[in-house]
């Protein structure tokens, strides 16, 4: 089984600290409790490598930096990759963003990775042809053998682009039972509440096969309010884990949580 953690980080400093300072607080998280794969959306591009658009950041990219104080040994428990852009590298664009991405992943579990991009960039466009962010893919080789493929995605926000994004990953990603290796898709999709329930009229079967996990978001007193916006796909059955130790928000719409697959 393989342990698999989605967090929009945000970009922003709130009471919770500093994006830096979040990161710092997953990833002790995950070496302190065996998370195979974090995920993390809405990195700002500053604590990033400007010269690593795609691949491993260099050693003395901020948020590295900030790690190896924080959290002595995490590079040995821990590869991590970054997408130095959300953005679709394609023009026009619907918004334009200063954040990235991070995946890291455990060195004893996975050997390496492949194949680290966009996913069908051209696919994910508007009603007005507006191109929408992709998720980024990467598959990682399990040291035992074989391999998982990892999607990283935050979704861009309003309505229609909502809707034609989910329907494109959807058709693209297809029933899980068709899926070359196990697979997840991470991130905050911008949709509160079940997949399906965005595709309900198009004619179109909803992610078939797929497990879909979110996570309620709750009101200051701690009551839910909506089903969460950030979401796992698992092309195979998969069960929450680490619900007591993931209680904490980033800002006022994003729990990190984790899936076992």
């Amino acid at each position: 089984m393989t342990i698999y953690l989605t967090w929009n980080v945000y970009h922003g400093t709130l009471p919770t600290g500093t994006p830096v300072q979040r990161i710092e607080r997953i990833v002790r998280l995950g070496v302190n409790h065996s998370v195979d794969v974090i995920c993390l959306q809405e990195c700002p591009q500053n604590l990033l490598d400007p010269a690593v658009p795609v691949g491993q950041p260099g050693p003395t990219t901020p948020f590295v930096t900030a790690l190896n104080a924080a959290i002595p040994g995490w590079s040995t428990y821990y590869n991590v990759l970054q997408v130095y852009s959300e953005e679709n590298p394609n023009t026009p664009k619907w918004v334009n963003s200063t954040d990235g991405y991070l995946v890291f992943f455990r060195t004893n579990v996975f050997s390496g990775y492949a194949n680290l991009g966009y996913y069908n960039a051209g696919s994910f466009r508007d009603p007005i042809g507006n191109y929408l962010r992709p998720p980024v893919r990467v598959d990682l080789r399990l040291a035992a053998g074989g391999g998982v493929t990892v999607f990283d995605w935050h979704a861009d926000t309003g309505g229609p682009q909502v809707a034609c994004a989910v329907a494109a990953l959807n058709s693209l990603l297809g029933p899980a039972q068709n899926q070359a290796a196990p697979t997840a898709v991470c991130g905050d999709f911008n949709y509160a509440g079940p997949l399906n329930n965005l595709l309900l009229g198009t004619g179109r079967q909803p992610f078939p096969g797929w497990d879909d996990s979110s996570v309620y978001l709750t009101n200051p007193a701690g009551q839910a309010i909506a089903n969460g916006v950030d979401h796992i796909l698992t092309s195979e059955d998969s069960m929450f884990v680490l619900n007591n130790q993931l209680d904490f928000k980033s800002d006022a719409y994003h729990y990190p949580f984790a899936v076992d697959m």
